[in-house]
Formats: structure tokens, C-alpha cells, sequence
């Protein structure tokens, strides 16, 4: 049911403000606008500016450590979801931006970000999604190699640096 969830906040996060306007205009699916959208439950307008950060940690690329596949989801989302106007059109600068954050130490990168963030000079919503958190952390601890498990690590302070710095 978790991971079920999860995949829902993506799809109403990313997919479904990109075509909120057909749902809208589609008679068969005002049920679902009335369902989604009663008492403010869901705000498309919110959902087409919030900035993703998500990783499964039980699906990272063999390639891939987990510290630096948190960067990479973003810097797709980011890619991907033309959905940034807060952006002022350097998407592609913000992209190599976040990309950078992965070679940084986490306390480094998380200030960095929230400066960023701040910097564009809107409120930028930011929904961080990590499924799989247990069975991940678990596994690495019984068996992980020193690497991995410092990504881990890293991937885990540098969260709760960026929550802290981004509070206010």
C-alpha cells in the first residue's frame, strides 16, 4: 500500500498538471476533479510547481548510488516536466545545477539548494518521496559495502539538512 501511494503523489505531482486541463474539459470525468479537488484535498495549480525529490531505494540503478539517484530524479523531474516558470526559463541551468549537488558533501549541497531555491525568488513547494526507506537500510546494514552505505549516509543528512534549511 505504501509504494501504491507513493506512485499516486507522482502521478498527481507530475503527470496530472499536465493534463488537468483535458480532465477538466472531459464530462465522464468530473466525478474524479469533484473527488480530487473537494475541501482543497488536491491543488493542480500547487502540484504544477512543486519540485520533486523521490527515489525508491530498492530500484537505484546498479550504476548509481543512492545519494547521487536522489539528485538524478530530481534533475529528470526538473527535465522532463515543463512545469518550472518559476525557473525564469534557466531550466537547463538549474538541471546542471542539481546534477552538481551529487558531487558535494550533504551539508554542502543542501545549503546550496535552499539557497538556489531562494534565490529564484518564488515559493517553490517541494515534495520529497523515498519508498522502500526500511528494507533499504536494512539490507545495507547486513550486508552493504562501505561505499553504499556511505552514500546512504550522505543521501539521509543531506535531507535533514535541506529540511532545516529550507524551514522557514
Amino acid at each position: 500500500g505504501k509504494t501504491h501511494f507513493l506512485i499516486l503523489l507522482w502521478y498527481l505531482y507530475t503527470e496530472i498538471p499536465r493534463i488537468w486541463n483535458n480532465i477538466q474539459r472531459k464530462p465522464e470525468l468530473e466525478d474524479v476533479v469533484v473527488s480530487l479537488t473537494r475541501g482543497g484535498l488536491y491543488k493542480w495549480d500547487i502540484a504544477q510547481k512543486t519540485l520533486l525529490l523521490a527515489v525508491d531505494l530498492k530500484k537505484i540503478p546498479k550504476s548509481m548510488l543512492p545519494y547521487e539517484a536522489l539528485f538524478d530524479t530530481c534533475r529528470l523531474v526538473v527535465k522532463e516536466y515543463d512545469k518550472f516558470q518559476d525557473f525564469k526559463g534557466a531550466k537547463e541551468d538549474f538541471e546542471k545545477f542539481i546534477r552538481s549537488l551529487a558531487k558535494k558533501e550533504p551539508t554542502e549541497a543542501a545549503t546550496e539548494f535552499a539557497e538556489k531555491i531562494r534565490r529564484i525568488g518564488a515559493t517553490v513547494p517541494i515534495l520529497i518521496l523515498l519508498d522502500e526507506l526500511y528494507a533499504a537500510v536494512f539490507e545495507k546494514v547486513q550486508g552493504g559495502d562501505k561505499k553504499t552505505i556511505e552514500s546512504f549516509r550522505n543521501l539521509f543528512i543531506f535531507l535533514l539538512s535541506f529540511i532545516d534549511e529550507i524551514a522557514e
